[in-house]
């Protein structure tokens, strides 16, 4: 199966499986089927800070390249920052091929595996001169995307958001996050495997600590 295809189905079933607790600690937009409304006030709060989360994880696998050097750390973190770009990517409706090409309603053509692929092409693309400190880009890139809505709960006016922009916004995100495991030497093999394990990990604690 598609490495990425093969993600977002994962993250789909482990946020479904998250149903029931989400629901006794009172947060029922989590309940709700997907994608949410991309132009609502209240998932759009929901949105950002699933935003935050992909951003703390950065910042963890940061700390871990500049403090400790713990490689595992790193590809641990990048494997959570991972989970929850995904979950954004799920509950706003981007599909997996509109997530590698930045296309909105493009629709889904394997042509050999696209998360090696989209690795090879950034490879290919990427040098140091061109971009700046790979773990700001990332941040920088979430934050640019998040730019896109406008609705807030202090504003009573309506602003729908502009999907072509945010498809491509998030397109742009996946691609720094390609560009930062390609930094820390983490190849496209290396996040699927880490990402599975820690979905492992993901499932103990459902089973053990959930409803």
């Amino acid at each position: 199966m598609d490495k990425l295809f093969d993600i977002f189905q994962r993250q789909a079933a482990y946020m479904y499986s998250l149903r029931p607790t989400y629901a006794y600690n009172n947060f029922p937009q989590h309940t709700q089927p997907w994608p949410w409304d991309l132009n609502g006030r209240k998932s759009q709060e929901e949105f950002r800070l699933l935003a935050w989360r992909y951003t703390e994880e950065l910042l963890e696998a940061a700390r871990h390249y500049e403090v400790d050097s713990n490689r595992e750390g790193q590809k641990e973190e990048l494997a959570d920052a991972l989970h929850f770009l995904i979950e954004l990517c799920i509950v706003t409706g981007v599909e997996p091929a509109e997530l590698l090409t930045g296309s909105p309603g493009v629709k889904w053509q394997p042509a050999g595996d696209s998360l090696e692929g989209i690795f090879s092409q950034e490879k290919k693309i990427t040098m140091d001169h061109l971009f700046g400190y790979p773990f700001y880009e990332g941040i920088r890139a979430i934050g640019s995307v998040m730019m896109v809505l406008k609705m807030r709960p202090w504003r009573v006016d309506y602003r729908p958001t502009n999907r072509t922009a945010w498809v491509l916004g998030m397109n742009l995100v996946f691609r720094a996050f390609v560009r930062l495991c390609l930094f820390l030497n983490i190849n496209a093999t290396d996040i699927h495997e880490a990402y599975f394990a820690k979905g492992q990990i993901n499932d103990k604690r459902v089973e053990d600590f959930g409803v």
